[in-house]
């Protein structure tokens, strides 16, 4: 496909984002920008690819809110629970024994079904009293960079037990908590993001975080402004470097 061709054929793309946003079709329009992304990454027109990122977060925001607003919550500790038939539009926490790579399991079938969730996981408590939440990337069944940040679990959720911090229940958070959450954890990705790198590399990284973290809009952001950097440089003529998993099975 000639480079023409291809601006072509993103461009058709997000015409027919704009207009599934018109419709309300919020999980059509999310598919098309993630397919306009896609391919104008592969071919390096960062122009194009920052000029997506607007429609894609308006789609994603959508589903975010009817999420919020749907007034059901749920602590998931076993996926498969959730996965084999109809779920509610509504916030969900992962907990242990469920990890983060089970998040994309519980997106992934909402999406299918067309219902609007938020999904966070947390891991174990810890010694203080603190909730780490998490997010992970798995692309082509490959783990990379886990990006994560320590919040405090919601009162009434944390209890002591010969003096150890202890949290067994099911109760789940409530929405205020899952904001807040999802915020530091978003927030936690672009500050990970290297300012000195190439903007191109930016670009990958932010990619990756919004594949772990769809929720955040800034996200979205950080991601137009270091594509329309990017669209000013020339390419990086070395690879990227990427993190070393030393637990591809973990966070």
């Amino acid at each position: 496909m000639t480079g023409a061709r291809t601006a072509s054929s993103i461009d058709r793309l997000m015409d027919e984002a704009s207009a599934s946003l018109a419709k309300a079709e919020y999980f059509a329009a999310q598919s098309k920008c993630e397919r306009a992304a896609a391919m104008a990454r592969r071919a390096n027109d960062f122009e194009r690819l920052g000029r997506i990122c607007m429609p894609w977060q308006e789609a994603r925001r959508q589903i975010r809110q009817i999420a919020e607003d749907a007034g059901v919550r749920a602590v998931v500790a076993r996926v498969d629970e959730y996965t084999e038939g109809a779920i509610a539009p509504g916030c969900y926490l992962l907990c242990p024994p469920a990890i983060a790579i089970d998040a994309h399991e519980l997106r992934d079938h909402a999406r299918r079904k067309k219902t609007p969730v938020y999904v966070m996981t947390r891991e174990p408590i810890t010694r203080n009293g603190l909730w780490p939440v998490a997010a992970i990337r798995a692309g082509g069944g490959i783990m990379s960079r886990a990006i994560r940040v320590l919040r405090p679990g919601p009162i009434g959720m944390v209890h002591m037990q010969n003096g150890t911090p202890h949290d067994s229940s099911m109760t789940p958070p409530p929405i205020e908590w899952f904001l807040e959450a999802g915020e530091a954890l978003g927030n936690a990705a672009i500050a990970a993001v290297k300012a000195s790198e190439p903007a191109a590399w930016r670009v990958d990284d932010l990619l990756e975080a919004i594949e772990a973290i769809p929720e955040h809009e800034k996200l979205f952001q950080a991601l137009q402004a270091a594509s329309f950097a990017a669209a000013k440089e020339p390419l990086p003529d070395t690879p990227r470097r990427r993190p070393v998993v030393d637990d591809p099975g973990g966070f």
